[in-house]
């Protein structure tokens, strides 16, 4: 959603904090595999953005960072 910003500063960012979060969930599906509803929570957003629904993407983001953070807590991090 971000790559076609017109930054490269901005996506070459958001690219680096993708590839790091990926590797913080490939660590967290080994204790809680959530990835089925990770990504009905992703496929929301983008419906949100592509309906043009700017407040309700925004939310849906915050609540899909939100619940990530939580997983992650409670399936132990990445140390153990």
């Amino acid at each position: 959603m971000y790559a076609g910003c017109g930054n490269p500063l901005l996506v070459s960012t958001l690219d680096a904090l993708r590839d790091q979060t990926a590797l913080i969930s490939a660590a967290a599906w080994v204790r809680v595999p959530t990835w089925e509803s990770e990504a009905e929570e992703h496929r929301r957003i983008r419906q949100a953005a592509q309906s043009g629904s700017a407040p309700e993407a925004a939310a849906l983001l915050r609540d899909h960072m939100r619940c990530f953070v939580d997983r992650v807590k409670d399936s132990g991090g990445l140390a153990g």
